[in-house]
């Protein structure tokens, strides 16, 4: 096993039941760890030497450290889907498809909280004091922040989210945009054009990273002034970013083509 770091990523295969753990500065591959259930989303937190992941089938959280070695695994409601690292608490926030989102105690798989979303919540990212949900087929986010909960209207089918500044950035993935919320006024100030089918968003160097599924793309724009910037070729089907810009990244890939099932 390597030893816990902070510049790695946690990236999830879902068709090899695999935990891969990345060294993001010199690019390679530190371990490969069995994870099996069909894994999905998956959230790092290095100051907690801690990676969350969801498997879907059957749905279970498990926990590693940041060397790989794994901790516990606790069973979740069915239809567990996203998942994110709440940084107060260090508690898992797990996005449930019947709409909802509970928070997880990672060292003993109690169900601490729970809120009501729209339909469908998929991706999902927080900060001190805010938890954003994407509702795919409500076509809406939910903020969840001093325990009320707000829902703002968005494209369809919204997916990816990203806090980053103050804002909220979710893909709305039929919509062919990103859309920028304020959480304080709780409505879209803005909406950035992409390419087909984005996916998820991530930010480095004062500029925002789309994406784009469909179009083997990544749609690149200014984080100040929203303003796209160009327009960069991938191999087929991009799909993965990590939530936040943090020294440890999570990223998660299922290896399919669809998303909006």
């Amino acid at each position: 096993m390597p030893e816990a770091r902070a510049d790695l990523a946690a990236i999830t295969s879902q068709n090899a039941d695999a935990l891969t753990l990345f060294d993001t500065e010199s690019l390679e591959i530190l371990a490969s760890l069995p994870l099996p259930g069909k894994p999905a989303a998956v959230a790092t937190d290095a100051g907690r030497d801690l990676i969350l992941a969801v498997a879907t089938d059957p749905t279970a959280l498990h926990v590693f450290d940041l060397s790989g070695t794994a901790r516990a695994v606790w069973p979740l409601p069915d239809g567990a889907f996203g998942v994110a690292i709440r940084p107060e608490s260090g508690t898992a926030l797990v996005s449930v498809i019947t709409g909802f989102v509970a928070e997880i105690d990672p060292e003993s798989g109690r169900e601490l909280s729970r809120w009501q979303t729209g339909a469908m919540p998929s991706g999902l990212a927080a900060e001190p004091g805010l938890i954003v949900v994407a509702n795919r087929d409500a076509d809406s986010v939910t903020l969840i922040s001093d325990g009320e909960a707000r829902e703002v209207a968005t494209g369809h089918h919204p997916f990816g989210v990203t806090l980053y500044e103050g804002r909220a950035f979710v893909t709305d993935v039929l919509s062919d945009q990103v859309s920028v919320i304020d959480p304080v006024s709780a409505r879209v100030i803005a909406r950035i054009p992409t390419g087909e089918r984005p996916y998820a968003v991530a930010f480095a160097a004062g500029k925002g990273f789309v994406s784009n599924q469909y179009e083997a793309s990544l749609t690149v724009f200014d984080a100040g002034s929203f303003e796209v910037l160009t327009s960069i070729a991938t191999d087929d089907y991009p799909r993965a970013s990590p939530p936040r810009p943090t020294k440890a990244a999570s990223l998660w890939r299922t290896g399919s083509r669809t998303v909006c099932r």
